[in-house]
């Protein structure tokens, strides 16, 4: 690393084999995780991105140009990944199955945009969840990022949602799907659960 915050130059390679998580937060094991990472001055490219969650796995790729340092002037970001029933336990969100089709893209001048696909399937999503998130959506403290949305998400099949405590013996099926558009400031939503 040279130059100075707003030029700096990073060059050099960095890269992670094998490695794995489990905690408290994800209880399924996030195993052969190995990533490799290339720096080219004012680039960096994820040139192999790969970890498995359960019997499912996750991968992806991508890069990100910062010609003028670390503000988001002039930067751009490019990142492709794909989850194929990868396997999830967050006690706070729920768990299940993912399959999904993601791209994150950042044009220089222009908001993000998360595009793609998701289905969750032989899920369970904690009530409370849904209540916790209601009640922080009107309480912003910070201005949202600039991130535009084009993305179709499903409930495929044995998604369930279910209530303890604040909602105790709520047990709902949920089928369907819902476009996700707008931006992080103003969503829009259309389809059918």
């Amino acid at each position: 690393v040279s130059g100075t915050l707003d030029h700096p130059a990073i060059v050099g390679r960095a890269s992670l084999a094998n490695g794995s998580y489990l905690s408290d937060v994800e209880r399924i094991q996030i195993s052969q995780i190995a990533a490799a990472l290339v720096f080219n001055r004012t680039s960096a490219t994820l040139t192999r991105a790969f970890a498995r969650l359960g019997s499912g796995t996750i991968q992806g790729q991508g890069t990100a140009n910062f010609p003028n340092g670390f503000s988001a002037h002039g930067a751009t970001l490019s990142i492709k990944g794909a989850a194929r029933s990868a396997q999830f336990d967050l006690p706070a969100y729920g768990n299940g199955t993912l399959d999904a089709t993601l791209a994150l893209e950042k044009r220089s001048g222009a908001e993000a945009l998360l595009a793609g696909n998701a289905t969750l399937s032989d899920a369970t999503l904690p009530f409370a969840a849904f209540i916790k998130a209601a009640q922080q959506s009107g309480s912003r403290a910070t201005p949202p990022l600039p991130l535009a949305f084009n993305l179709q998400a499903t409930a495929g099949k044995n998604v369930r949602v279910r209530g303890s405590g604040y909602g105790a013996g709520l047990d709902i099926g949920v089928a369907g799907s819902v476009k996700l558009g707008g931006t992080l400031a103003a969503p829009t939503l259309a389809g059918t659960f």
